[in-house]
């Protein structure tokens, strides 16, 4: 979903070289790092698609860590 978005311009992700791809999210045991520029447009882009994860997979965000 989120290289869908990134395809299409709703999200950018972090370039962290100019040698890498634009990189959108870490995924780890239990826990996603969801990364971006800091701007309004990207932030919207990220809720969207937590959006609609959280709807498919019946999943809640832990608002304690986040």
């Amino acid at each position: 979903m989120l290289r869908n978005m990134q395809s299409t311009g709703q999200i950018m992700g972090l370039k962290l070289s100019d040698h890498m791809a634009a990189q959108t999210h870490q995924q780890f045991v239990d826990d996603n790092m969801l990364m971006g520029p800091s701007s309004v447009r990207e932030a919207r882009g990220i809720k969207q698609g937590l959006d609609l994860f959280l709807k498919a997979s019946g999943l809640e965000i832990n608002k304690e860590k986040s």
